[in-house]
């Protein structure tokens, strides 16, 4: 093995980056995205009526989740990366390192949407309350559930 890759296997494995990482990224969007439109569909409806919007607000969301990945994706892997280093610097047992990076990964998810739909406006504190807020309680803890599933030891 030549010693540049021998570099760039020593910086993958510091960062934590490997194939687990990309399922947990595409579970952590799945998972918010029911989750979410879950939520959306059942705000003050009746359950006839959720049950019948649920399926659009999926597509939507999922459409929404696919047009931003480009921006997404690399905000979880820097997420990841910040979350798995510190775990790391702080000589944190795997279990909880993992689960820290998790919760970074999806805390930093949701960046995107704070920056596109600021707290500016009346529109905006409309789209931060029915958007943003429940996007950072519900991406976060579907990380952080996921990734006991994931990386969990057999």
């Amino acid at each position: 093995m030549s010693d540049g890759t021998r570099n760039a296997t020593g910086l993958v494995q510091s960062l934590g980056l490997d194939g687990k990482l990309v399922v947990l990224c595409l579970s952590t969007v799945l998972a918010s995205t029911v989750v979410y439109s879950a939520w959306m569909a059942g705000t003050d409806r009746p359950l006839a009526e959720a049950l019948n919007r649920f399926p659009v607000g999926f597509a939507a969301m999922l459409g929404f989740a696919v047009l931003l990945s480009p921006i997404i994706a690399p905000c979880m892997f820097i997420g990841w990366s910040v979350g798995w280093v510190l775990g790391g610097v702080a000589r944190l047992p795997l279990l909880a390192r993992t689960l820290i990076a998790a919760g970074v990964l999806g805390g930093s998810a949701v960046l995107p949407f704070i920056f596109f739909f600021g707290r500016h406006g009346y529109a905006a504190e409309n789209e931060w309350r029915l958007l943003v807020r429940p996007l950072l309680w519900i991406v976060p803890t579907a990380a952080i559930l996921i990734a006991l599933m994931i990386y969990r030891r057999r």
